[in-house]
C-alpha cells in the first residue's frame, strides 16, 4: 500500500496498522508521557463492545458521498484523566473535560493517519470525533470488516478500532 494511486477501499494490512500503531504512540507516549504497550492488532468481523471509559467516532469519508469506516479509540477514564493532569487540568472527574480529551485524543491520533493515507492516494477529510460513553452500549459495527488495535496506557486498557464499510 506504498504506491500512490486513487483508492476506492480503505484496505486494513499491515500499512494501515503501522500507520495507527506510531499515532498512538506519538500522541500517549510521547506527547503525553503515558506509559504504553501496544498488542497485536487483528482484522475481525466480530462485533465491538468497547467498555471503557469514553471513546471517539471520527467518520472517515471522502467528499460527502463516499465513505470508507469509521475511526474509534475507547480510553479509559483514568487514561484520560492523565491526560487532562498533564494539560494543567485537575477537575478530572469533570465530563466535559473528559469528552474534550477523548476528542482530542482521537483528533490528533486521526489526523496523523489521515495525513499518511493521503500521501499515497487517498483524499480523506478531517471530520469532528464525537465522544461516545460506554453507558451508551457499544455493540457495534456488527457484519463489518474491522481492524482492531488493543493497547495498555498507563496500566489501562483502551483500542482503536477502524472498520471498513461493505
Amino acid at each position: 500500500m506504498t504506491d500512490k494511486q486513487d483508492r476506492s477501499a480503505l484496505i486494513l494490512d499491515q500499512h494501515l496498522a503501522g500507520l495507527l500503531q506510531k499515532a498512538i504512540e506519538i500522541v500517549l507516549r510521547d506527547t503525553f508521557q503515558i506509559p504504553l504497550s501496544l498488542e497485536a492488532w487483528s482484522v475481525s468481523r466480530a462485533a465491538v463492545t468497547l467498555e471503557s471509559y469514553v471513546s471517539c467516532q471520527v467518520r472517515i469519508r471522502e467528499g460527502q458521498d463516499k465513505q470508507y469506516g469509521n475511526f474509534i479509540l475507547a480510553f479509559s477514564r483514568d487514561t484520560l484523566a492523565q491526560v487532562l493532569r498533564k494539560s494543567g487540568i485537575d477537575d478530572v472527574d469533570n465530563p466535559v473535560y473528559l469528552d474534550d480529551a477523548a476528542t482530542e485524543l482521537a483528533n490528533q491520533i486521526y489526523g496523523m493517519i489521515k495525513t499518511n493515507l493521503n500521501k499515497i492516494g487517498y483524499h480523506l477529510q478531517m471530520e469532528i470525533p464525537s465522544p461516545v460513553h460506554e453507558k451508551d452500549g457499544m455493540a457495534m459495527y456488527v457484519d463489518s470488516e474491522k481492524m482492531i488495535q488493543p493497547f495498555v496506557a498507563d496500566g489501562h486498557n483502551g483500542r482503536a478500532v477502524v472498520t471498513q464499510d461493505s
